[in-house]
Parts: C-alpha cells; structure tokens; sequence
C-alpha cells in the first residue's frame, strides 16, 4: 500500500511539473502570436510572466532581453 502511494505522489509531481511547462508554452506561444500579428513598427507588449530581473531593466533593454529570448525559441523551434 506504501509503495502505491508513494508511486501516486510521485506521479502527481510529475503531472504538476508537466501542467507548468504546458502553461509556460502556451504563454510563449501566445506571445510569439502577438509578434507576428501586431502592425509593423508596433513595439511588442511585454508579458508580465518575464523574470523579474527583466521588468527592473530600461525599456530598450527589456526589448533586447526579450528579443534575445524569442531568437533563442526560434532556434528551439526550428
């Protein structure tokens, strides 16, 4: 009985840890549409979901920050 419900804990970690990586995709794809849909010249709108090292930057380096992360993802991607 022990050992099923450590298995079970075990288990409901993992589906945990799952759940927050399928949110952090959907957010990440979420602002990658939003990147490709806004007006050309249009700044992007930064996510509030960035490191908080991030918001504590000036804005031209949060865009570069960001800018970086959305390269490194697209080298992910393809």
């Amino acid at each position: 009985m022990l050992v099923i419900l450590s298995a079970l804990h075990h288990l409901m970690r993992k589906v945990d840890r799952l759940k927050k990586k399928l949110r952090r995709g959907e957010n990440i794809h979420r602002a990658l549409e939003r990147a490709f849909n806004r007006p050309l010249g249009a700044l992007p709108h930064l996510p509030p979901y960035l490191p908080p090292y991030v918001s504590n930057l000036s804005m031209p380096f949060q865009y570069l920050v960001l800018l970086l992360t959305v390269t490194a993802l697209w080298k992910e991607i393809v």
